[in-house]
């Protein structure tokens, strides 16, 4: 399910400018996706605790292939929109689940690694998930891109029904819905104001723990947790230079370099973590080099859009 939900990250925008639609509806239906999983996220753990693990992964499931369904039947946007919100409520309620199951059934020992585990899917899933995704829709279409995402909810479904155990509900007096209220109004001081100052507090403090012991291990920990941010605000500008479209090559070709570029940047990163924890790299060097090569390579691709920047060998006299 990694793959076929990442794979959505790049598959919603793409589609709706395929079908004709503009790119400000374009950017509307991957915002009512996240939507969906704002909206979802509370009411999932609500279900979850009323309900069980198993009911709430498989209600999951359900939504993400109606979505999936959706998009690959109609081009009506009335329906686009919903089901750019049952993908996303789908998802909510499949990570929820998934996370209460691992709590519920793994023991403390072995919860982390669990965990662990899951994440790294998860990373992986965002790494072969846009490609794959785009590589498929190019070359098959995309109702054969959302028809493959249907498929791996029936598998995942399948999986859920045969192997999952059936976790009893949780007794908590607090998981209905005036409970849930009652505790986000007595918490929304703290909801509003501390907590979110509160988590950019602890993430400060954590990577001023690393750089207090600075050792190889820690410095290339802090050379991932900062690459992140950076990465992602270079890869949000290498977008304009990418969107120009070409009328003798398409859209195709661009998606291919945005794939290509965003595989090599993050494995680029990931190996310079590997250099510095075995000391093969200079920190500094380690943790700035990739980045600033990407900055320049932003660069040409910006003056290049913006004043036609060729690249010719020299005629002889």
């Amino acid at each position: 399910m990694a793959v076929s939900q990442e794979a959505l990250t790049i598959l919603l925008p793409l589609y709706m400018l395929e079908i004709g639609a503009s790119p400000a509806f374009a950017a509307l239906v991957v915002g009512l996706r996240g939507i969906g999983v704002l909206l979802f996220d509370v009411p999932a753990g609500m279900l979850v605790a009323r309900f069980g693990d198993k009911p709430v992964l498989l209600g999951g499931l359900s939504l993400i292939f109606t979505g999936l369904l959706l998009l690959g039947v109609t081009t009506q946007p009335l329906l686009l929109g919903f089901a750019a919100i049952a993908l996303g409520s789908g998802h909510a309620a499949w990570m929820l689940g998934r996370q209460s199951y691992l709590a519920d059934v793994c023991a403390p020992a072995e919860l982390g690694r669990a965990i662990a585990a899951m994440a790294g899917l998860q990373r992986g899933g965002a790494l072969i998930g846009p490609f794959a995704g785009g590589a498929l829709a190019g070359f098959a279409g995309y109702p054969v891109a959302f028809a493959a995402g249907v498929a791996s909810a029936v598998v995942a479904g399948a999986v859920v029904l045969a192997f999952a155990r059936a976790v009893p509900p949780h007794e908590d007096p607090d998981a209905s819905f005036a409970g849930t209220l009652d505790v986000l109004r007595a918490q929304r001081g703290v909801l509003a104001t501390a907590g979110g100052s509160a988590l950019v507090l602890q993430l400060m403090r954590a990577t001023r723990q690393l750089l207090e012991n600075p050792t190889r291990l820690n410095l290339s920990e802090f050379a991932w947790r900062i690459g992140l941010p950076v990465s992602a605000l270079i890869l949000a500008f290498l977008a304009l230079p990418l969107s120009a479209v070409n009328p003798r090559t398409g859209r195709f070709l661009n998606v291919l370099v945005a794939v290509f570029l965003f595989m090599t940047y993050s494995n680029l990163i990931s190996i310079f973590q590997a250099w510095i924890a075995k000391g093969g790299i200079n920190p500094f060097l380690g943790t700035w080099s990739v980045h600033a090569g990407m900055l320049v390579l932003l660069a040409l691709l910006l003056y290049r859009r913006m004043f036609g920047l060729r690249f010719r060998l020299p005629r002889r006299a």
